[in-house]
């Protein structure tokens, strides 16, 4: 008996959501299709291979601003009440009606 060397090339999966590629040294890398490389975004890919981009930057509190920096992410600053009068107290008040 005598043991052969045999080399099957490797079977990567693939799926809609990405490229499927085989790399020599690493084996299958997948690269997902949806991304819009923007922090601010939840990026989405439908079972069909659709591709959607939800905000994500909604504090869901009134009284701030909210902020997004693709780059970075999303952020909240307080929102400006300021009547410009020195004769008051400015703040915002989250209200139900």
């Amino acid at each position: 008996m005598e043991g052969v060397c045999v080399h099957e090339p490797l079977v990567c999966p693939s799926d809609p959501c990405s490229r499927t590629e085989c790399v020599e040294s690493k084996g299958c890398m997948n690269t997902p299709l949806c991304n819009d490389t923007n922090l601010c975004t939840l990026d989405v890919c439908s079972p069909t291979g659709q591709c959607s981009f939800e905000y994500l930057c909604d504090s869901g509190d009134p009284c701030t601003v909210d902020l997004c920096d693709p780059l970075v992410g999303c952020s909240s600053a307080p929102r400006s009440c300021s009547d410009s009068n020195s004769g008051s107290v400015d703040s915002c008040v989250v209200t139900t009606t």
